[in-house]
């Protein structure tokens, strides 16, 4: 079992080192390998729970992959959105800070899902409140009238996929 979770780890690890560096120079890709087995040696028990057999699916893999290239699509907006929203002479911002109820239950993906909303310009989560399960974000600019639909805007399709990838 130790093994798998190593593995796992490993395999994650070396692909985000991969997804940072952009590179396929030979001495990048060698150093990836070793930084990405040191990680995984020291944190394989705390980033895989249990056998470590699920986090070897690759349906998990194919849904994470979908995430990271949502989650870029959603920053490359939010930042032409916040950059626009600065640079115009009356710079239109409407902060708001926001409850946002979430679904999610397990650290990692309430961590995730906070990170995600925090990388994407212009939302900042502030707060989290494990008795009603929700967060609070700061919000930039509130487009929606209506809290429901601001909801949706920034943490439903995080939501979804990171549903798809722990369940």
């Amino acid at each position: 079992m130790r093994a798998i979770r190593f593995l796992a780890t490993l395999f994650f690890m070396f692909v985000l080192w991969l997804m940072l560096t952009f590179m396929a120079d030979p001495q990048l890709v060698l150093a990836g390998v070793v930084i990405a087995s040191i990680a995984a040696y020291l944190f394989s028990e705390l980033f895989i729970e249990g056998s470590g057999k699920e986090s070897l699916n690759p349906k998990r893999w194919m849904w994470m992959v979908f995430y990271v290239l949502i989650l870029a699509k959603e920053c490359i907006l939010a930042s032409l959105d916040v950059a626009w929203r600065v640079l115009h002479p009356k710079m239109p911002i409407k902060p708001c800070i926001i409850r946002i109820p979430t679904h999610l239950e397990s650290d990692w993906e309430i961590t995730l899902l906070s990170n995600s909303i925090t990388l994407t310009p212009g939302t900042l989560v502030i707060d989290f409140n494990e008795d009603e399960n929700c967060l609070y974000v700061h919000w930039l600019y509130m487009r929606e009238k209506e809290i429901e639909a601001a909801k949706k805007e920034i943490s439903e399709v995080y939501e979804k996929y990171l549903g798809r990838i722990f369940e």
